[in-house]
């Protein structure tokens, strides 16, 4: 007397789970649920549901940060496919090499760099509640080149130098040096 497994979804077993390999559970029918899983996986093939199309993901880490990653097609069971840093990755230029196996998807490489700021790049700093558009600068700046801007510049009343950074492809102020000045005749206890 043989005896036939129900359908995976009625083990509680639902495509994704069963494309990411997931083999913890409960029995199943009786069955260990690597078997049912298994009996899933084949029933995906014969459907023809292995393949990872949008909105499957995947995580990839660059700069020690992780993204999620989409295809932006269908990429068919047992391929690769490439797609762009951006927009997944913000700032940064390159490709992700992407593999669908049983319809689990899977980074298989980036070459994402973070992108650096042209010449003629200018910036936008605020301070004291006044925001200031930088003149652009001359060359191009490589992915954390700064360069410093006398306070004053964004907003007169402020005195000190604040550092204007190139963040993936813009550039970014930092006015954490800049301060109001004492006026003249403050004077200033200091105590040991």
């Amino acid at each position: 007397h043989s005896r036939t497994p129900r359908a995976p979804s009625a083990c509680g077993l639902i495509p994704s789970a069963c494309s990411q390999s997931r083999m913890h559970g409960p029995p199943c029918n009786g069955l260990p649920l690597l078997f049912a899983a298994s009996v899933c996986l084949s029933s995906l093939a014969a459907a023809g549901a292995t393949d990872c199309a949008p909105p499957s993901s995947a995580e990839v880490v660059v700069a020690n940060r992780t993204y999620t990653v989409t295809p932006i097609s269908t990429i068919p069971d047992g391929q690769t496919a490439s797609t762009g840093c951006e927009p997944s990755v913000p700032g940064h230029d390159g490709k992700i090499l992407l593999s669908c196996s049983q319809g689990a998807l899977t980074v298989v490489s980036t070459t994402c760099v973070e992108r650096g700021c042209p010449a003629g790049a200018g910036a936008t700093v605020s301070l004291g509640g006044q925001s200031s558009m930088l003149p652009s600068v001359a060359g191009d700046f490589s992915p954390g080149d700064s360069y410093s801007v006398d306070c004053s510049e964004l907003n007169s009343q402020f005195a000190g130098q604040a550092v204007v950074t190139c963040r993936a492809g813009s550039f970014t102020g930092d006015t954490s040096g800049c301060g109001l000045p004492c006026p003249a005749g403050t004077a200033v206890a200091v105590t040991a």
